[in-house]
């Protein structure tokens, strides 16, 4: 019985969203990104990014790999994003975590160096994102770490 109880509200998650598919995982459900999607960072811990730090990020859903540009440097590494439901099976959130992070290491100004470790230090932190047709927030619990449009 709770198995149909969540392929239901799977289902009705699925038709109130149609920019974004849903595929059922064993406790959760996956969150699938179009690979085509190139976000836009417009802003950083609440700061807004200046015109000269331009920063972009895509997420592959084929490999669950991402790959972000700075200013100076790449960053890439892996990534999950997954629906976590309750234990009575009804959405509470998204989950976001990237993991094995890299990036090229070009020197750049010093305020764009330190944007970019800021950028590298939210990736790390993120824990859940809220996703829409045009915006992709990342949060370390419920604080805003970053701003993306596309």
């Amino acid at each position: 019985m709770k198995r149909f109880c969540f392929l239901v509200i799977v289902c009705m998650l699925a038709a109130c969203a149609p920019h974004r598919q849903l595929a059922v995982s064993d406790k959760s459900v996956e969150v699938v990104f179009d690979k085509s999607d190139e976000w836009h960072l417009v802003s950083l811990s609440s700061q807004k990014v200046a015109p000269d730090c331009v920063f972009t990020l895509k997420l592959n859903p084929e490999t669950n790999a991402f790959t972000a540009t700075g200013p100076c440097n790449s960053f890439y590494g892996d990534f999950s994003a997954y629906v976590v439901a309750s234990s009575d099976m009804s959405f509470t959130h998204y989950s976001l975590s990237f993991s094995n992070l890299s990036s090229t290491k070009v020197q750049c100004p010093d305020g764009q160096m330190k944007f970019e470790k800021s950028f590298n230090s939210a990736l790390v932190k993120a824990t859940r994102v809220s996703l829409s047709a045009y915006e992709l927030v990342v949060y370390q619990r419920d604080k805003e770490l970053m701003r993306f449009e596309k």
